[in-house]
């Protein structure tokens, strides 16, 4: 090859180049002019999108001036026991007038978030069962003739307890045909919110494994939040509340002044067994040396002492196929077949078959062997 040839051929290469550079230019300008109307595209979008608070009261939910919410992370750290909680309650002495009227309650299915003015505080870990975190649903049942709740409960595989709760029965005899009933698809119980109350704490009262995840899920709740007088369903236990209300045959009255310091199918720790079990009936503290009394008209049937149990205890029977029982007694003044009037002293509160420190009655109702929430009564 000679020189005139190779001179050729470098013009040509030196060529090529600068046409590269001016393409290399044109394509940067490009990209800098997509990336600078995509910028344009977001400050535009961002400019004209609605703040986040009027998203919020659009959607319908409770807005924080009408409802304040405080959730998990804005209610602190203090953990409250699972027996005295954040629900005690005081009751007073019995009086005539304590009489069970007929209520009706319009249930809002407990999947839906509503607010009913005070607002209580939200949130705790999850414990999976059989009936797993989807929401409950409920189907409707009119009771057929020969039909009761035993038969019902049976054919739905749910616990008898568990009808109760939902359809709010304090009468399992006023189940007649022609009542529709609502069925849950699992076992449990409805429980009615209360100013204060947290999902963690409402877990850990019932049953220390439910975790406030799963009764979020349960409940088809969309966050922690929940609102006084919502009405929430509690897996696997049995308690209170719902759309008809079954007037008991037999008025019942608040057997002691003091307390609740236990509520109907709470966990607590057995004196008779020392294990975790769900309480039959409610505990009510109060003073040393004060009157336990006769909660309806009716005959003592059984008394006797468990060292490690109810201690001194009195059972009585009542018209409506009602039984109460009255444990950890001080003192007993009355002896079987002993016919009392509601009011009637049957003894004094005491911590006997328990270590409890504080004076302590345990009174249950049951109606042919179902047992009742005395909560339902007075």
């Amino acid at each position: 090859m000679n020189r005139d040839d190779y001179d050729d051929s470098n013009h040509y290469h030196n060529g090529r180049s600068h046409s590269g550079r001016r393409v290399n230019g044109v394509t940067i300008g490009i990209i800098l002019t997509c990336i600078f109307a995509c910028v344009l595209a977001v400050f535009f979008w961002i400019r004209n999108s609605p703040p986040v608070a009027d998203a919020y009261q659009s959607s319908g939910l409770p807005s924080a001036s009408t409802a304040p919410v405080i959730s998990e992370e804005t209610a602190g750290t203090s953990v409250l026991s699972p027996v005295s909680a954040v629900l005690n309650q005081t009751i007073s002495a019995p009086t005539a007038s304590n009489q069970v009227s007929e209520t009706t309650t319009t249930q809002t299915p407990p999947n839906q978030n509503t607010s009913g003015g005070t607002t209580a505080r939200a949130l705790d870990a999850a414990r999976p069962t059989s009936s797993g975190t989807t929401p409950v649903q409920y189907s409707s049942h009119v009771v057929a003739e020969g039909e009761d709740l035993n038969s019902i409960a049976t054919q739905y595989g749910l616990r008898v307890q568990t009808l109760r709760s939902v359809n709010q029965i304090t009468n399992i005899l006023a189940v007649r045909p022609g009542i529709t009933l609502r069925i849950p698809d699992r076992d449990g119980q409805l429980y009615t919110v209360q100013s204060g109350d947290m999902l963690s704490t409402i877990a850990r009262r019932y049953n220390p494994e439910l975790g406030w995840e799963r009764l979020q899920a349960v409940n088809g709740l969309k966050d922690d939040k929940i609102y006084q007088n919502q009405q929430l369903f509690i897996p696997d236990i049995s308690t209170t509340v719902s759309p008809i209300t079954m007037i008991a045959a037999t008025s019942f009255t608040s057997p002691a002044t003091g307390t609740v310091s236990g509520f109907f199918g709470q966990m607590f720790t057995n004196p008779a067994t020392d294990r975790q079990e769900p309480l039959d009936g409610i505990l009510i503290t109060g003073k040393a040396g004060s009157p336990v009394v006769a909660s309806a008209d009716g005959v003592v049937v059984d008394m006797g002492f468990e060292r490690k149990g109810l201690g001194k205890f009195v059972i009585m029977t009542h018209a409506g196929e009602y039984k109460t029982t009255y444990g950890h007694l001080e003192d007993v003044e009355v002896q079987i077949e002993t016919t009392l009037a509601k009011g009637e002293s049957i003894g004094s509160m005491g911590t006997t078959g328990t270590d409890y420190k504080n004076p302590t009655l345990y009174f249950a109702i049951e109606q042919n062997d179902i047992a009742l929430n005395p909560a339902d009564f007075f």
